[in-house]
């Protein structure tokens, strides 16, 4: 895992686009998706592979516990220095695998436990962070303040699978 951390922690991001992040449009967020995604008029793509991201889906898979091995994901959100706001995922089709890992205090992600949750301490769910885990994106969702650097990743299958997917994204 720690391999993992510094090889995150080393690479070039992109600043983070959304507003769903604490702060706002912070300068300090960073993320990208490698796989199939969306643009925003609904286009749908896949990122080309460099040799660094054949790398980390390697080291990725490395580092899942046997009860993740034999997770079938189309897209790796990775994130850097990102609080998101309370919220739930829109393109996410089922589980979604995730780890939040750096020398971090706080930061804990949470989730709710369903659809009617309305009582923190009965009715949220609690991920430790350095330990792989799976969630229901579908729920509300957010990450507690934290300081010190916390990156995350994401395995989910994205809805545009679902779909026709155009032929220059099979190439």
């Amino acid at each position: 895992m720690a391999r993992l951390w510094r090889t995150l922690d080393k690479r070039p991001m992109r600043q983070h686009p959304r507003s769903q992040v604490v702060p706002e449009r912070s300068n300090m967020a960073g993320g990208e998706c490698i796989g199939i995604s969306q643009r925003q008029d609904k286009r749908v793509y896949c990122s080309q592979p460099t040799v660094a991201d054949i790398a980390l889906v390697s080291l990725i898979r490395d580092t899942l516990p046997p009860a993740f091995q034999s997770y079938k994901f189309s897209t790796i959100q990775l994130n850097r220095s990102i609080r998101p706001k309370l919220h739930r995922d829109s393109a996410n089709v089922g589980l979604s695998v995730t780890l939040s890992i750096g020398p971090f205090m706080g930061g804990g992600l949470w989730q709710s436990s369903g659809p009617n949750a309305n009582n923190a301490r009965r009715d949220c769910i609690q991920y430790p962070p350095w330990r792989w885990n799976s969630m229901d994106g579908a729920q509300l969702h957010a990450v507690y303040p934290y300081a010190g650097d916390r990156a995350s990743i994401v395995l989910l299958t994205h809805d545009a699978v679902l779909g026709s997917i155009p032929e220059a994204v099979h190439n």
